[in-house]
């Protein structure tokens, strides 16, 4: 595939998806500015976007103002052969990954994997250990920054008490977010 433009999402029926949203930049015009690039964009089913996408983007925003310090991966997961749009035929994810690792002692971390459609359920099921999204993934997300102990231990661990999801939010994606599609 080419790289992907705004006209290849024009009329296509897709969203373009941030993996950094804005208002993760809301501190910094630039660095604002910056989450608009089409390096920063994939493509998503409106329904996901806003709605279990966004709820989990503000769930983020919340761990990390009460963290004060979060490590934040996100990427798309794409199916052997994805389906593709547009003249730079996009591919189009399957499914999309968040890794969140709290740096502070003692060090937790947390991963999803979504299917990028409407969901209506609960954000807690698409939970799971960063070792669980290394193996969907094939990535190695904290092996030059954590000890192999210390890596070995938070991965492969999840305390979900650690990672409280706002039950208001799953409620308003039932009731309003999903029906803006």
């Amino acid at each position: 595939t080419g790289s992907a433009t705004y006209e290849d999402y024009r009329g296509s029926g897709y969203t373009r998806g941030h993996l950094v949203p804005a208002a993760d930049r809301a501190y910094d015009p630039e660095a604002m500015e910056a989450t608009f690039l089409m390096s920063n964009v994939s493509p998503q089913i409106g329904a996901f976007n806003g709605g279990v996408w966004r709820e989990l983007e503000e769930n983020v925003r919340d761990w990390a103002r009460n963290s004060g310090e979060l490590i934040i991966i996100t990427g798309p997961i794409f199916n052997a052969k994805p389906q593709k749009f547009g003249n730079n035929r996009v591919a189009i994810p399957s499914h999309f990954f968040k890794v969140v690792l709290d740096v502070r002692n003692p060090m937790q971390g947390a991963g999803f994997i979504i299917p990028n459609r409407l969901s209506e359920d609960p954000l807690a099921n698409y939970m799971l250990t960063i070792d669980g999204v290394e193996a969907e993934t094939g990535l190695d997300f904290f092996h030059e920054l954590l000890s192999p102990a210390i890596e070995d231990k938070t991965e492969s661990t999840l305390s979900t008490e650690a990672w409280p999801i706002d039950p208001r939010r799953y409620q308003w994606r039932i009731e309003e977010w999903n029906r803006r599609r």
